[in-house]
């Protein structure tokens, strides 16, 4: 895993600055914090960088399919839309169907 004096070029595009998978926290919490940090969980939201990582397309891409309704419903943590990484697994499995039909395909599982 990559530390602190990686430089951003030989980093891999999925780890933030230090090294750790988007949207983790930057260090883990104080001792005896109610907000315990668990290094080795792995993550199960993204935001839309992570999302179009998973999905092999660039941000502007992402943006272009979240605004036609083409990827599924994000979630909103703070007024910041998240995926669910199992939500995009299965929607890239079933073929990448359009929300609308993602979504009543979901509610028939």
């Amino acid at each position: 895993m990559s530390d602190f004096t990686t430089p951003s070029s030989t980093r891999p595009p999925c780890l933030n600055r230090a090294g750790r998978p988007y949207g983790s926290p930057n260090r883990p919490y104080a001792a005896g914090s109610s907000r315990a940090f668990v290094p080795d969980m792995p993550p199960l939201v993204v935001d839309e960088r992570g999302a179009a990582y998973l999905c092999q397309v660039s941000i502007a891409r992402w943006r272009e399919l979240v605004e036609t309704e083409c990827t599924p419903s994000p979630l909103y943590f703070s007024a910041r839309p998240i995926w669910s990484i199992d939500d995009l697994r299965l929607w890239l499995a079933a073929g990448t169907p359009m929300r609308g039909l993602w979504e009543l395909r979901r509610e028939n599982r």
